[in-house]
């Protein structure tokens, strides 16, 4: 085993001229920086990319001279909030754009699964693809697992590149990394069991659902005579549900991770599994409000990636939702920021007709309750109509149907319509995922009252209180523009405006409604 090691350790020093080795003993330490260190590190990172992409990458060069900014401007975190999110619509109109010009970067080619219906082509620069695999082997080291211990990846067919996998020389370097890559939809259950048991890994890294799925096959039939020492679930949102299964069926922890093939790894369990470390040494993470949630119980995630030069994530919004985890640090140790929970996408997410974001573990606690369900899909085609797709032991149920009616309007609001429709199963998607929810209506909802005139008093007849109105009504239309292009600090200024404008109308209103 410390033999396979050395020579991946030689080959990727010397002929790769790797840095991996270099960057995973620099994670090895900056894990257990101070918050202050920590926050330190990040800016003094952070001050270089800026620079570097306000110099070498059309894209932001642009940005720059729109704010009226240079890089070296930007002199506290307030400063940084200027710049404008990155999304993935901006991705794929600027892909050309957001490539740095300079020669000396290698810039390497990569993209992203496209699960959301949006698939995103960017670069990496080497440097920036070794510290994902460093990051990466970090994080499989919070599991107990060490170099050259055999591990099995258990992926799907659209992050699979067959000729690559394929070829002599990745089955050579998989061999040398202890390393088992398998498309989970080449094998049926019960030959996954058997590639398990022969192959008996110590860790077993898998897209969730599939792993899952093979989990509740093993706890029906048995058949797994290999236990591995931890299994890394990621991908996809994790269930409380899913994790017992699974511990229960592989006899080892589950460990949760959440990432992007954007950014690479963002946030993981360690040994304690009490929330997700953020990878603050080599990120920079944000929460940002959800627009027009009242309850803003979970947050977009918005990254920056302090190490990519080719494709310059900054401020880059993953359309994912989390919570930061507050109180006392971690019993590990690590001072590392922490996830309380990431719920998933946005769309991954219901909204109730009252415009409450209601993340998807809500309703899906409501189908853990229940019995006679084997697979089910939330599928929110309108704000005030859900279609539950169901594959249940009974083809019907009048029982099941009223308990899951009762408990959706008890969650989302009884004003909302529902249709229960019995399917025999529910597909993947082509990424292998499985999605519970489907947001087909998008969830930006409205923002209740603020634009609501007085019914008592009709504005437009009067010249004073229709001006104010209008002003209103353009403030809330220019803060909504501005989030969508992600200048929160200009929205919010414009949310100030409107605010006092409303409240200044509401007063004249009650003045004229005086004898």
């Amino acid at each position: 085993m410390r033999l396979k090691v050395a020579v991946v350790d030689h080959y990727e020093r010397l002929l790769r001229q790797s840095r991996v080795a270099e960057f995973t003993s620099d994670l090895d330490r900056t894990q257990w920086l101070s918050a202050e260190e920590l926050r330190r590190l990040q800016w003094q990172r952070l001050q270089r990319l800026l620079q570097y992409a306000a110099q070498h990458v059309p894209y932001y060069r642009r940005v720059f001279r729109s704010l009226g900014l240079q890089a070296s401007d930007l002199r506290t975190w307030q400063d940084f909030s200027l710049l404008p999110l990155l999304t993935k619509p901006l991705m794929q109109q600027y892909a050309a754009e957001l490539k740095t010009d300079d020669p000396r970067c290698h810039a390497i080619p990569h993209h992203t699964g496209g699960s959301t219906g949006q698939p995103v082509h960017f670069y990496l620069s080497p440097s920036s693809r070794d510290f994902r695999i460093a990051a990466a082997n970090r994080a499989d080291g919070w599991t107990g697992w060490r170099r050259g211990q055999r591990v099995m990846h258990l992926w799907s067919v659209n992050v699979f590149n067959r000729a690559v996998y394929a070829s002599r020389k990745a089955r050579l370097r998989d061999w040398l990394e202890s390393r088992l890559m398998v498309n989970f939809a080449d094998y049926s259950p019960a030959k996954l069991i058997n590639l398990i048991n022969e192959y008996r890994p110590s860790l077993l890294v898998a897209y969730t659902t599939p792993l899952y799925q093979l989990a509740r096959h093993i706890l029906d039939v048995g058949g797994l005579r290999w236990h591995p020492q931890a299994a890394v679930v990621s991908a996809e949102t994790l269930h409380d549900f899913q994790r017992a299964a699974i511990e229960q069926a592989f006899g080892c922890p589950v460990f949760n991770r959440y990432g992007c093939s954007e950014v690479g790894c963002i946030a993981a369990e360690c040994e304690q599994h009490n929330g997700l470390h953020v990878m603050s040494d080599s990120l920079i993470v944000e929460l940002l409000p959800v627009p027009n949630d009242p309850t803003q119980d979970l947050q977009q995630v918005v990254v920056t990636d302090l190490n990519n030069f080719a494709t310059p994530f900054i401020r880059y919004q993953t359309g994912d939702l989390a919570r930061w985890k507050r109180g006392d640090p971690c019993a590990c140790g690590r001072q590392l920021p922490r996830f309380e929970l990431v719920a998933g996408r946005v769309m991954d997410c219901l909204r109730a007709p009252d415009g409450r974001l209601i993340p998807g573990q809500l309703a899906l606690r409501l189908f853990e309750s229940l019995s006679g369900i084997r697979q089910f899909q939330l599928v929110q085609d309108s704000p005030d109509h859900v279609l539950v797709k169901l594959v249940a032991e009974a083809t019907e149920s009048r029982e099941l149907d009223t308990q899951l009616e009762q408990g959706l309007k008890q969650l989302l609001g009884h004003s909302l319509t529902i249709t229960i429709q019995r399917v025999e199963q529910i597909p993947l998607a082509p990424s292998g995922k499985h999605r519970y929810i489907v947001n087909a209506a998008g969830v930006s909802g409205q923002r209740q009252g603020v634009t609501e005139k007085p019914a008592s008093v009709s504005v437009t007849t009067d010249p004073l209180l229709a001006a104010l109105a209008n002003v209103v009504e353009a403030q809330r239309q220019f803060a909504m523009e501005c989030r969508q292009r992600g200048y929160e600090a200009f929205a919010r200024e414009a949310d100030t405006i409107a605010d006092a404008c409303s409240n200044r109308l509401r007063a004249l209103t009650a003045m004229k409604q005086l004898p």
